[in-house]
C-alpha cells in the first residue's frame, strides 16, 4: 500500500505542478473546457481525486503501525533525517553547479531541510513521529466510547467538505491539507482500527466505499467545470482534509487491510521495494527537480489538448517510481558502505520509553 500511495502521490503532482499550475501560468490564454481534446477535461477531476489519495493513506500506514509502541524514536528520526538532508543538500548542489537557479543562500537553507521547510511533508511528518509514542498511548488507554467521541470532535477541528463546514479550515488556517493536525487526526484513526479492527462484513464493502466515493467527488470536478467552462482544471473537493478524501482513503486502507497475500514471490518483491518508497517523494519532489521534471523533461500541460495526455497521466507515475527507486536504492547502498546507519544503531539505545 505504501507502494500504491506513493503512486497516487506523484499522479497528484503530475495534475498538481504538471497541469494545474502550468496551465495557470504558461498557457491559461489557450485554456477553455471546450478546447482541445475534451476527455482530459473530463478525466481530469479523476485523475487528481486518486492522486489527492496518497498524502492520507501514507500517514494511515505510519500511524497503524506507529500506533503500536510509545517508545520515542530518536533512531527513526535520525534516519528520516539523514535521508533528506542527503537529497535536500545533493540535489541542491547539483542545480547550484549546473544551474542559475540555485544561490548559495538556497544551499544553506538546503541544510536545514526540517527548519526551513524544504519538504513539507517530512516537517509534518518530524512532528508526528515525535507525537507519536504520547498519541499511542493515548489511543491504548481510551475507552472505546472516549475514542469515538475524541475522533467526531477532531473531525470538526480538522476536515472540510465545503468552505467553513466543518471548521477545518478555521483551524489550520486554511492549510488543512498540509497540517500536523490532519496528521494527527489520521494517526488516531488508524490507531482506532488497529485497537478494535474492523469486522470482514464491513471490510468486504469497503472497495465499493472506496469507488462510490471516488466518483463522487470526480463527478463534482467535472459539474464545476462545466458550471464555468473557463475552469477545467478543477480538482472538485480533491485536497487531504477533505472529508470526502478522507474516508476514501480510510476505505481503501480497511479493504487492502483484509486482504491476504500468498504469492510469496510477489510478498518478497514489495518488501525489497517498500523501504526505498520515501526516497521516491524526497527526489522527484525535490523544489529543483520538480521544476525540470514537469516543465522541461515531461511537462504535462503541453498535451492538454491531445490524447497524449491520458496516457501520460497513466505511464508517468510508474515510471518516476521505478526510477526513482533505483536511485534511492543505490543512495542506501552508498549508506551501508559508508556505516551511516551505525549512528542510527547508537541511537536505537537511546530511544525513550514514554
Amino acid at each position: 500500500m505504501r507502494i500504491l500511495a506513493m503512486s497516487q502521490i506523484i499522479l497528484w503532482h503530475f495534475t498538481g505542478w504538471g497541469t494545474s499550475w502550468r496551465l495557470s501560468t504558461d498557457y491559461i490564454n489557450d485554456v477553455t473546457f471546450s478546447n482541445g481534446y475534451i476527455l482530459n477535461s473530463l478525466l481530469y477531476s479523476l485523475l487528481t481525486t486518486v492522486g489527492s489519495l496518497g498524502v492520507d493513506s501514507f500517514v494511515l500506514i505510519s500511524g497503524y503501525f506507529l500506533c503500536a509502541s510509545s517508545i520515542l524514536r530518536f533512531d527513526k528520526l535520525l534516519d528520516i533525517w539523514l535521508q533528506t538532508l542527503f537529497y535536500s543538500v545533493g540535489l541542491a548542489t547539483i542545480f547550484f553547479f549546473t544551474t542559475s537557479d540555485v544561490t548559495i543562500i538556497d544551499l544553506v537553507k538546503s541544510a536545514l531541510p526540517i527548519v526551513t521547510t524544504q519538504y513539507w511533508f517530512v516537517t509534518k511528518y518530524v512532528g508526528l513521529l515525535v507525537l507519536a509514542p504520547f498519541l499511542a498511548k493515548l489511543s491504548m488507554s481510551l475507552p472505546k466510547k472516549s475514542f469515538e467521541v475524541l475522533l467526531v470532535v477532531m473531525f470538526f477541528l480538522t476536515c472540510s467538505i465545503i468552505q467553513f463546514f466543518p471548521l477545518g479550515i478555521a483551524y489550520t488556517n486554511g492549510r488543512g491539507s498540509y497540517s500536523l493536525l490532519l496528521f494527527v487526526y489520521l494517526f488516531l484513526i488508524a490507531a482506532y482500527i488497529r485497537k478494535y479492527d474492523i469486522s470482514s462484513h464491513i471490510s468486504r464493502w469497503m472497495g465499493l466505499v472506496s469507488f462510490v466515493l471516488v466518483m463522487v467527488q470526480a463527478i463534482g470536478g467535472v459539474l464545476i467545470s462545466l458550471k464555468d467552462q473557463h475552469n477545467v482544471i478543477s480538482s472538485g473537493f480533491s485536497v487531504s482534509n477533505n472529508a470526502l478524501t478522507m474516508f476514501s482513503s480510510i476505505a481503501v486502507f480497511i479493504y487492502v487491510k483484509s486482504k491476504n497475500i500468498n504469492n510469496r514471490k510477489l510478498i518478497g518483491g514489495l518488501t525489497k521495494v517498500a523501504p526505498n518508497i520515501f526516497g521516491v517523494y524526497l527526489i522527484h519532489d525535490n523544489a529543483y527537480v520538480r521544476t525540470l521534471l514537469w516543465r522541461d523533461i515531461i511537462s504535462p500541460a503541453k498535451y492538454w489538448g491531445s490524447p497524449v495526455y491520458l496516457l501520460l497521466a497513466m505511464c508517468v507515475p510508474f515510471v518516476i517510481l521505478a526510477v526513482c527507486i533505483s536511485i534511492d536504492y543505490l543512495r542506501s547502498y552508498l549508506f551501508k558502505m559508508l556505516r551511516i546507519y551505525r549512528i542510527s544503531e547508537y541511537l536505537l539505545k537511546r530511544n525513550i520509553e514514554i
